[in-house]
């Protein structure tokens, strides 16, 4: 605290005196950024590619920068869409830094009704732009503000592996030409889903012919990943691997428990 002399009076120098005089204005604004971001809206895209919807979000900002976020809910497309469009006011106007802020603020404050496969999609999708954003704006790569890259490598595999033969042409045969060139072409893993037609039974004899066959084929250079998407009851799942041993794959939620 101090003293000033201003217009002939001398005036107490403290916090609240200080805002209150002409020469204030200018050192305030002074302080404030002049490229203060801020979200002017959200540009939702879906594309469907073969049996499968996926859906993307744009936060756009009024500087020009924009985040990328994947709001893929698979066959609940339209739901995840509006609960985007739900969000967007809650974005608008606000300056997009702090992706850990936005989502507390939302996940906490906007609604008691916070779970769900729907809200949590749209909220993830929100989330990745937003540090997308931030990364953009820094000018590093997203990975710096996420603790840097762990691996410099990252190994990958070939998903729906088996897509490409209808269900009329599935049969061995096709499954283990398949495999042949997939292993020449230098994959080391694949993923497929279990086909789920027919009894349960004799699914399970099929898959594991089926597996028998592409596992000789791979031998052990190739891991096979297999998504049993919750059609297999518990007893069938223990009872499978009790009396059908299945060959070394890594299997991912065989049953709804």
């Amino acid at each position: 605290m101090g003293m000033l002399m201003y217009d002939s009076e001398y005036i107490v120098l403290n916090r609240r005196s200080v805002l209150k005089l002409p020469l204030a204005a200018p050192l305030l604004r002074a302080g404030e950024p002049a490229d203060k971001i801020k979200i002017t809206g959200f540009e939702i895209h879906k594309v469907s590619v073969r049996w499968r919807d996926l859906m993307f979000v744009e936060v756009h900002t009024n500087a020009g920068i924009t985040g990328l976020g994947e709001a893929t809910l698979e066959s609940r497309t339209d739901i995840a869409e509006s609960v985007l469009r739900w969000l967007e006011p809650e974005y608008v106007g606000l300056d997009p830094a702090g992706p850990e802020q936005h989502w507390n603020r939302i996940y906490y404050l906007a609604t008691r009704w916070r779970n769900g496969p729907a809200l949590m999609t749209g909220l993830s999708a929100i989330d990745q732009a937003l540090w997308d954003i931030e990364a953009k704006r820094l000018g590093v790569p997203l990975h710096r503000l996420l603790g840097g890259p762990i691996q410099k490598e990252q190994r990958v595999y070939f998903t729906h592996w088996d897509a490409s033969i209808s269900r009329e042409k599935r049969e061995i045969a096709a499954l283990v030409d398949l495999a042949a060139q997939t292993k020449a072409q230098g994959w080391t893993a694949v993923k497929y889903t279990l086909p789920q037609a027919g009894f349960e039974l004799e699914r399970i004899d099929r898959d594991v012919a089926e597996l028998a066959a592409i596992r000789k084929v791979f031998n052990s250079h190739v891991d096979i990943g297999l998504e049993c998407a919750e059609t297999f009851t518990v007893r069938s799942d223990s009872d499978g691997e009790r009396d059908r041993p299945l060959p070394p794959v890594i299997p991912r939620r065989a049953c709804l428990a």
